[in-house]
């Protein structure tokens, strides 16, 4: 369950859209006997409320007493959770490299992801000089197993 946590505090960091994802998996906590005020309030939430699903989800944070790590740490260990579904076949490792670099981004460029931001650049508009992204794939993998090593977990 922290590993769920950790990627809506990502995409929250973020400001990544994910309301009606928090709902869904209030609602599946539920039905896995966990249960806290606010988790119940934010399964409950219906459409038009959704507005209340991030402060709602911060409660449910605290209730469950999960120390909340900074942006960096949250961010980077979102980065080495994509790393891991990447070499998993989880998702697409082209699709995983952009989410990475767009990780860096909201860092401002760290050490740790350096290579992915130079791979997801040169996945795309480099046809000319023949780089494809599908053949960067081995390349991105290695980069996944290399972060997977070098960042800690929160």
């Amino acid at each position: 369950m922290k590993e769920e946590i950790f990627r809506f505090l990502a995409l929250i960091e973020m400001d990544i859209n994910c309301e009606k994802e928090l709902v869904k998996w209030a609602e599946e906590k539920l039905t896995n006997n966990v249960e806290t005020k606010s988790l119940v309030l934010l399964a409950g939430l219906s459409e038009k409320e959704y507005t209340n699903a991030i402060e709602l989800f911060n409660k449910v944070v605290e209730e469950l007493n999960i120390q909340r790590p900074n942006k960096k740490d949250v961010l980077l260990f979102y980065s080495k959770l994509i790393a891991r579904d990447i070499l998993e076949n989880k998702i697409d490792p082209n699709d995983g490299c952009d989410i990475i670099r767009n990780i860096s981004i909201h860092l401002d460029y760290p050490d740790e992801l350096a290579g992915f931001h130079l791979l997801a650049h040169s996945q795309y508009d480099h046809e000319k000089i023949g780089i494809y992204a599908k053949d960067l794939i081995p390349d991105i993998k290695d980069e996944a197993k290399e972060l997977i090593n070098k960042i800690k977990t929160v």
